[in-house]
């Protein structure tokens, strides 16, 4: 597993390709399933301070919850309500 140094460093990278897999349309429910994990982990990456002052988090947060009502694609639900209890948890 990759070190959260190295997410932190590679997020912006991270978010723009799993952005484009949850939200062009074009990937598979798996894919989609797996770009939700990446917004996990960038936003686990993420310090406190960085969780208050990152325009980027309230933009992943948005993109997380958007999939949680998503009846289209049951996998990509399930994902993305799991991904929100983890992230509620910590």
């Amino acid at each position: 597993m990759l070190d959260f140094g190295v997410i932190n460093d590679q997020s912006a990278n991270i978010l723009q390709c799993a952005d484009f897999i949850v939200n062009s349309g074009r990937c598979s429910a798996a894919a989609m399933k797996y770009g939700l994990i990446c917004f996990q982990f960038v936003l686990h990456s993420k310090s406190e301070s960085q969780w208050n002052t990152d325009p980027d988090t309230e933009k992943i947060l948005g993109m997380i919850l958007n999939q949680c009502v998503n009846i289209q694609k049951e996998l990509v639900q399930k994902q993305a309500i799991k991904s929100m209890c983890i992230i509620l948890q910590n």
